[in-house]
């Protein structure tokens, strides 16, 4: 009786240890698979990316940011015939000063920062009885924009003590604005 418990147990035990390793084999042979699918899946997203190419019909945004005053610009414009058909990593190439925010065969948004000022700013000035409208370069110099035949004869005293020091304006449309409030 006592051999037949002592070959119960070894059964017991050669079947719990046949178990574990069948277990362990099946376990293997999952991981294998799933980082197989994992590694073909990561494959094909990376060679379609690379493969896609801007279309014809292309939008193509230009976002320039300007540290100077920080402001942003925005161009949008349609993707020239030099373009057409390249992939991201040649897009790069042909703008290496930029960065790529978005890449799709549609629409390509490229972003670019410079230590400029943006051409937007203007300032105003009283010069000889009129006013006179400079644009503020690049590197923060003034640039004759425009001679007015506004007067300054008849402005309030406070629009003359402004346009003594200088007015600044930022934008064409509030340019345009203000030019007419003075006049």
């Amino acid at each position: 009786m006592k051999k037949n418990w002592i070959f119960v147990i070894c059964i017991i035990l050669i079947f719990s240890i046949s178990f574990y390793i069948g277990i362990k084999i099946i376990s293997s042979q999952s991981n294998k698979e799933n980082n197989t699918e994992i590694n073909n899946s990561e494959i094909m997203e990376t060679t379609a990316s690379e493969d896609e190419k801007i279309s014809p019909n292309a939008i193509l945004i230009i976002r320039t940011y300007y540290e100077k005053c920080a402001h942003l610009n925005e161009e949008t414009d349609t993707i020239s015939s030099e373009l057409v058909n390249i992939n991201k990593e040649e897009l790069q190439q042909k703008y290496p000063e930029c960065q790529i925010e978005k890449f799709e065969k549609d629409e390509i948004i490229l972003k670019k920062t410079v230590d400029k000022w943006c051409e937007e700013h203007f300032v105003l000035k009283d010069e000889n009885g009129y006013i006179v409208v400079y644009c503020i370069g690049e590197k923060g110099e003034e640039n004759l924009y425009l001679n007015t035949n506004i007067t300054t004869e008849y402005l309030p005293a406070t629009d003359k003590h402004a346009l003594s020091k200088g007015l600044y304006i930022y934008g064409e449309e509030e340019l345009k604005v203000i030019l007419q409030d003075f006049e």
